[in-house]
């Protein structure tokens, strides 16, 4: 094996303390290995004690206890989050009606458009929206788009019944109908389709030309 560390070393006793922090592939049989050496990796290690130190007080334990106890930590915080994830789906399920509305009849469609609580995500929000899909009679046309904002940036998912395929409504058609308005980009399939945008302001529009998008289809 060779070994090149750019400046060279008449001896190894040079170096004195080698701490390694990195290596990795570079190309065909070549491996870049990054550490500090002498001084450098002192005060690195020196550094790296403290923390450890300071970590290891925070949560009560000695230092070699740290792994099983943060491995610890990590599991309960994934329960909880698991379980607030629950307790969200089920405060939206049991407001599905407050939050969609009553929705319009075009033709022998109807069509939702509504806002969702601000802050859900979009696989929330894909949840909600194909949950009051599933409300309706799969063979009654049915289009449902919802909106949500989180974090500045727009969640749009756009849901079709199996009745509104078949009346010639495609969620992908109608939430490429929707995103010009809010600069959005996103795709999908007849039954469902997702996407995002950066133009609040350009909801209404959107939900204007879903509606038009679905009148042309169901009048023509």
């Amino acid at each position: 094996r060779e070994l090149c560390g750019g400046t060279h070393a008449s001896r190894s006793g040079q170096l004195g303390v080698v701490k390694f922090l990195s290596e990795g592939s570079i190309g065909t049989g070549v491996r870049r290995v990054e550490a500090l050496v002498g001084s450098d990796a002192y005060r690195f290690l020196a550094r790296e004690h403290i923390m450890l130190g300071q970590v290891a007080e925070h949560v009560k334990v000695r230092p070699e206890e740290l792994p099983e106890r943060i491995a610890a930590i990590v599991a309960k915080l994934k329960d909880a989050e698991r379980a607030l994830a629950a307790a969200k789906a089920s405060t939206l399920t049991a407001n599905i009606d407050a939050i969609i509305g009553s929705g319009t009849d075009i033709g022998d469609a109807r069509l939702w458009t509504f806002f969702a609580p601000d802050g859900l995500g979009i696989n929330e929000l894909r949840d909600l929206t194909l949950r009051a899909k599933g409300r309706s009679k799969p063979e009654l046309p049915v289009a449902l788009v919802g909106v949500t904002e989180e974090d500045g940036r727009l969640h749009v998912v756009v849901a079709v019944s199996e009745g509104g395929i078949a009346r010639g409504l495609s969620a992908n058609r109608l939430l490429q109908a929707a995103l010009p308005a809010i600069d959005g980009r996103g795709g999908g399939k007849n039954d469902v389709a997702q996407g995002g945008g950066s133009n609040p302001a350009g909801i209404g529009a959107a939900f204007e030309a879903v509606r038009a998008a679905v009148t042309t289809t169901i009048e023509s």
